[in-house]
This record gives structure tokens, sequence and C-alpha cells, in this order.
């Protein structure tokens, strides 16, 4: 379960929690969202991760496009000159309701590379990837009234987006249609083995945890 809460503090804070063994929700970690450190353009950790992540575009095993750098997740850990930190967010924050806020580093050359790994995670994800207003894809309401949902979550057809980091750069994203058609996927009249059957719930769950 993943929290989305804007009343405890100067923004918003997203976390993540998992039933543990006796069936009680525990603080876990943030999937594909580097700890805060990270997002410090200022920081060491900035550089590693962009390294690591310009290192992984184009190897074999994964590709560029889409919703997700295939192939590629963050590491539980990386290690610097002088230092090994974990990488996933136990929390992550958008201060102040920033609807640009991303992950960027001056590092990583790659625009497409670093939107890919910026909109995996609970910033790009809620803000500068997507444009996202108040970054809430599903908005609070009145008892009684219809939510409002967020233009990523009902376009049915392609939506240019600028990037955040440079607004000449420009991305189309279509997300409602993929979920449709992996939900439909496992209703396929030629789907007959288990394997498969769990292959595509696999890649549901890789897409819903990509935002």
């Amino acid at each position: 379960m993943r929290t989305n809460d804007g009343a405890l503090g100067e923004g918003r804070e997203f976390r993540e929690f998992a039933l543990d063994t006796s069936g009680q929700l525990r603080p876990g970690t943030l999937a594909h969202t580097p700890a805060p450190v990270f997002f410090d353009e200022k920081s060491e950790w900035n550089v590693v991760l962009a390294s690591l992540v310009s290192s992984s575009i184009g190897k074999p095993g994964t590709r560029r496009g889409g919703s997700a750098l295939l192939g590629f997740s963050l590491p539980r850990t990386v290690q610097s000159a002088s230092d090994k930190v974990s990488t996933l967010a136990a929390h992550a924050m958008i201060y102040n309701n920033d609807e640009t806020a991303c992950w960027s580093s001056p590092s990583l050359k790659d625009p497409l590379g670093r939107h890919i790994v910026s909109k995996n995670t609970c910033v790009g994800c809620h803000a500068g990837e997507t444009a996202t207003v108040d970054c809430v894809h599903i908005q609070s309401r009145r008892a009684g009234e219809p939510s409002k949902l967020s233009a990523f979550l009902t376009d049915t057809t392609f939506k240019k987006f600028n990037d955040p980091v440079d607004p000449s750069v420009h991305y189309e994203l279509s997300e409602l249609p993929k979920r449709m058609t992996l939900f439909r996927s496992l209703f396929d009249d030629t789907v007959s083995s288990v394997a498969v059957i769990e292959s595509k719930m696999t890649e549901m769950r890789r897409a819903a945890r990509q935002h």
C-alpha cells in the first residue's frame, strides 16, 4: 500500500507499506525511488546514480522507451570511492507542491534515460514528468462528488509532456491504454498456461509499480 500525504508538513510525502508474516502493515522502501540524497544534484551520490544509469543504457537486456528502462532497476546499495549507502527511499518528498519536481543529474547527458528513470520515481510521476496538478493523480473530494483524475490516468491517446529539465524536449505518454492492454491480455482465450498467466500478472504488477 502506498500513501500520498499532504497534511503532515511543508510538502507531499510518499511512503509504502507491506504486510509482514503476521498480517500487519509495516513500512518499507519505495520501489524505483532513490533516497533523497540521490536527488541532491550537489551530492556525490547523485553523480554515482547518474553513472549507474548511463552505464546501463544500451547494455544487453535493457532498452529505451515506453514507460520503463527495461532490464534496469535500482540496486539495494551503491558504492562510492569511500562509502556505501542504501539506494531505495524510505520516503519521498515533493516540497511546496512543486509540479516541476523530478530526478535529474548534471552528470547524465541522456535526456530520455533521465526521463525514464525519473518517471518511475514517486516524485517524477506525481510532478515534473507528468505535469500533475497538485502532485496527486486522484483529487480529494466531498462526499457524493466524483474525484477528478489527472491527465496521465485518463488520456486514451498519446499526450505530449514537456521535459521538466529541458522544456525544448517533449515526450508522448499514454498510460491508460497500456494498462488496459495488459489487463485484457489476462482474459485472452489463447492463454492456457499457468506460467503464461503468472508472467502477465508480473508484467501488470511491474507496470503498476512504475506508476
